[in-house]
């Protein structure tokens, strides 16, 4: 079931989470469409492969927790990714997991000036219950048909709509990537975004924390306890990457 209301994230959560992907659409000028046709051409035995390499080393266990998301798309690669702020409920039996996604701004301004608002919430959550949770640590969050505030897009700094599939696996208490399908339907028409990929590391301190958007990379040890967020003992996916 799909909720789009904030009001339920301070209901049933207490923090925000991503309405994920102003995605990976670059600039809305009269050739987008055509480069992105050309690219998808170029790419496609590429985003065949990053969707069949499906990591190894999944775990079902209660990670529930706040978390930060990175969101780097197949149009974005190399460019700030969009972060998303995500809080996550385990069900007691580990079967079902809720999410709450709620887009948040981006770290700079269009014209590359540090934010005084950098990740703050903007715009509606989204809302996902009862997500099926596998003994494999794995699980597919559909977000379906969601809009997001160009405050939250590092690429264009547009409003984006998409419709959107997380694909992700569970690393262990602090951590989950995985990867991204669906399309964008605006500012521009971007049919697939198979390939796109997503890294999420639980976070005390949202404006600090640090997240690699992808699995195949150590997760960053956000804990300020801890010494210059350096990585911690938990991989995400030494073998097998998700790009």
């Amino acid at each position: 079931m799909l909720i789009n209301s904030s009001l339920f994230r301070g209901a049933v959560l207490a923090t925000s989470s991503a309405a994920l992907m102003s995605l990976a659409v670059g600039c809305s000028n009269p050739d987008t469409e055509a480069r992105f046709d050309e690219f998808a051409d170029r790419s496609a035995e590429r985003r065949d492969n990053d969707v069949n390499n499906t990591p190894d080393g999944g775990q079902r266990v209660d990670f529930s927790g706040v978390y930060l998301v990175g969101v780097e798309t197949i149009l974005g690669r190399g460019q700030e990714p969009i972060l998303l702020q995500a809080d996550a409920i385990v069900a007691d039996d580990l079967a079902t997991i809720d999410f709450v996604f709620q887009p948040i701004r981006t770290d700079f301004l269009m014209g590359g000036d540090p934010r005084n608002d950098a990740r703050t919430p903007v715009g509606d959550s989204i809302v996902v219950e009862d997500v099926p949770f596998g003994e494999d640590g794995t699980f597919q969050v559909d977000l379906g048909d969601i809009s997001v505030d160009g405050d939250a897009n590092p690429i264009s700094g547009g409003a984006i709509e998409a419709n959107l599939i997380l694909n992700g696996i569970v690393l262990g208490t602090t951590a989950f990537c995985g990867t991204v399908e669906g399309s964008v339907t605006a500012p521009v028409s971007a049919p697939t975004l198979t390939g796109s990929t997503f890294g999420a590391v639980a976070a005390t301190d949202i404006a600090a924390a640090v997240v690699e958007p992808r699995c195949g990379e150590d997760v960053p040890n956000n804990d300020p306890n801890n010494d210059n967020n350096a990585p911690n003992n938990e991989p995400m996916i030494p073998e097998g990457r998700c790009t």
